[in-house]
C-alpha cells in the first residue's frame, strides 16, 4: 500500500512544493518510507510492546502539537487506531476512507472517500486525491531510492553465484504473515523453478525476509537434487536495500501476491504474480 501511495505523495509535493510532508508509520515499514523522495520526515511508532507504543504515541502527539499539521491523510481503511491518531492531531483538514466498518469517521474527517475493494488501490488513492483537489496519476509506482553501495552488494552476491551473462529470475514463495493462504503450494513452485534451473542461461534466486528463510529453504529442497545447486536461497542474507537492488536488477520475478510484487513493479521489473483468495483487480 505504501509503494502504491507514491503517486498521491507526488501529487501533494507538486501541488504544495514548499510544504513539509511527514509520514507516520510503524518500525516495520520505516526502511521503505525513508527511501521515498516525496517524504521529508519519517515518524515512527514502536509497536514491539504496548508500553513502547504508548510512549512513542505520546511523543509523536507532543511533536504534532508543537508543530501543527494543516492536513492529515489517513491511508488506513479499517483501523480505529489511525482514526484516533488523525483526530488527535487537531488538523484543520483530515482525509481518509470509509467502509461499513468505519462509518463513524463521518463527521470526524473533513474529506471522506468510499474505498471500493473491487478497484485497484491506486484508484482509491486517486479518488482521495480528487477530494483534496489533487490530480493523482495511476500506473507503475514510483521507485524507492537506492544507493550505489546497495547495488554493489547485490551485484557482488550475483557474481558469487555465477550470474555473469545469465538472465536473473527472482522467485518469492512467501506471503505476509497475516495472509499465509496466499502462498502457492511449495510443490508447484518447485516444479516451475526446475524448468528454469535446467537452463544454462538463467540464474534463479529465491528471496525472502530472515524469518522466511527456513520456509524458502524447505521449498528449495523440493527441487530435483541435480538442479538444486543452480538455485540460490538469498532469503535473509542481505540488507533491505540490497534486496531492492536485486528486484531492480532482475529480468523477471515470479511471486505470490505480496509486498515484493509491488516493489518489483515500481522498478519496472516484469512480474508473474499468483493470486488467491484475493482478486488481482484490487
Amino acid at each position: 500500500s505504501i509503494i502504491h501511495a507514491t503517486h498521491l505523495l507526488q501529487a501533494l509535493r507538486e501541488r504544495y512544493p514548499d510544504s513539509h510532508l511527514a509520514f507516520l508509520c510503524f518500525r516495520s515499514t520505516r526502511a521503505l518510507v525513508e527511501r521515498l523522495p516525496q517524504v521529508d520526515e519519517v515518524l515512527t511508532l514502536d509497536d514491539s510492546t504496548y508500553g513502547r507504543l504508548l510512549i512513542t504515541v505520546l511523543r509523536w502527539l507532543a511533536h504534532v502539537w508543537r508543530h501543527p499539521y494543516q492536513l492529515v491523510i489517513d491511508l488506513e481503511v479499517h483501523s480505529k487506531f489511525s482514526t484516533i491518531l488523525s483526530t488527535l492531531t487537531c488538523a484543520r483538514s483530515r482525509a481518509g476512507f470509509y467502509l461499513i466498518t468505519t462509518r463513524f469517521r463521518q463527521g470526524i474527517y473533513t474529506h471522506l472517500v468510499y474505498e471500493n475493494r473491487l478497484r485497484h488501490t491506486q484508484e482509491a488513492y486517486r479518488q482521495l486525491g480528487r477530494a483534496l483537489g489533487l490530480t493523482v496519476k495511476v500506473g507503475q509506482p514510483l521507485p524507492p531510492r537506492l544507493t550505489q553501495q546497495e547495488r554493489d552488494e547485490a551485484n557482488a552476491f550475483l557474481e558469487s553465484e555465477g550470474a555473469d551473462g545469465k538472465k536473473l529470475l527472482i522467485v518469492n514463495v512467501n506471503a505476509g504473515e497475516l495472509c499465509l493462504e496466499r502462498r502457492w503450494s511449495p510443490e508447484s513452485f518447485a516444479r516451475v523453478i526446475e524448468v528454469f534451473a535446467s537452463r544454462d542461461d538463467v540464474l534463479v534466486v529465491m528471496t525472502g525476509a530472515p524469518s522466511e528463510r527456513d520456509y524458502t529453504e524447505s521449498v528449495r529442497r523440493l527441487i530435483d537434487a541435480s538442479l538444486r545447486n543452480r538455485v540460490a536461497n538469498a532469503a535473509g542474507l542481505h540488507t533491505f536495500g540490497a534486496f531492492l537492488a536485486l528486484l531492480e536488477r532482475a529480468d523477471a520475478m515470479l511471486t505470490n501476491d505480496s509486498g515484493p510484487l509491488h516493489l518489483a513493479t515500481s522498478f519496472g521489473t516484469p512480474t508473474v504474480s499468483l493470486w488467491g483468495p484475493e482478486t488481482p483487480a484490487a
